[in-house]
C-alpha cells in the first residue's frame, strides 16, 4: 500500500502544507458509473504489488476479470467501495466488507479493508485518511466493532501509512508453495 502518512487537509493547512492537500476532495460510495476507473485502479494496485508473492503472477485476463469482479462487488450487500474524487477523476478507492471472526470472541463482527489504492499524484495528501474515515463511519452504521487489513511485509510505506491511521500489526500471514501443484 502506498505511503499515505500525511494528515488530512485541515491538519496539513495548519502545518503550513496547504499546497500538499488535494483540493476539493470528495469521498463517496462508488456507483456503477465508476466501474472502469475503479477497475483501472485495481490493475494499477496489482502492478504495484508485483513483488508480493500473493500477487506476483497476474492472470492474463486480469483486465476483464477486474471489470467483472468490481461490477459484482459493487452490487453485493454487506460491502462497499468508497472512492475519493477530485472533480470527475477518481484519485483513490477503498473497499470494505463485513466479516465475522470466530464466534468465540467478543466484538467478532468487523470490516475487512481491501483494495485500497491512491493514484501516485494523490499520495501523501490525506486521500487515504479520508477514505478510512468514510469506512469508519460505514462500520459504525453497520455495527462493526473494528477494521482489519493485510499489508505486505515488504511494503514499508504502506505499513507506515496504516499505522499512522491507527491500525496495529496483529499477525503475520505465512505462505508456502505446494510442489507439483
Amino acid at each position: 500500500m502506498p505511503d499515505e502518512s500525511r494528515v488530512h487537509d485541515a491538519k496539513a493547512a495548519r502545518r503550513g502544507r496547504a499546497a500538499d492537500a488535494v483540493p476539493s476532495l470528495t469521498v463517496r460510495r462508488a456507483v456503477p458509473a465508476d466501474l472502469e476507473q475503479v477497475a483501472a485502479m485495481r490493475l494499477a494496485l496489482l502492478q504495484e504489488e508485483a513483488d508480493n508473492p500473493l500477487f506476483a503472477n497476474p492472470h492474463p485476463g486480469a483486465a476483464g476479470r477486474a471489470l467483472r469482479l468490481t461490477r459484482r462487488q459493487l452490487a453485493t450487500p454487506g460491502q462497499v467501495f468508497f472512492v475519493a474524487a477530485h472533480g470527475d477523476r477518481l484519485v483513490g478507492m477503498l473497499r470494505c466488507r463485513a466479516a465475522r471472526r470466530t464466534p468465540l470472541v467478543v466484538d467478532a463482527h468487523q470490516a475487512v479493508v481491501t483494495t485500497a489504492y491512491v493514484v501516485p499524484s494523490g499520495r501523501r495528501r490525506g486521500v487515504l485518511r479520508a477514505l478510512v474515515h468514510a469506512a469508519e463511519q460505514w462500520c459504525r452504521a453497520n455495527g462493526l466493532a473494528g477494521m482489519r487489513l493485510q499489508c505486505a511485509l515488504g511494503n514499508a510505506g504502506g505499513r507506515s501509512a496504516w499505522e499512522s491511521l491507527g491500525f496495529e500489526p496483529a499477525e503475520v500471514l505465512y505462505i508456502r508453495a505446494v510442489a507439483g501443484a
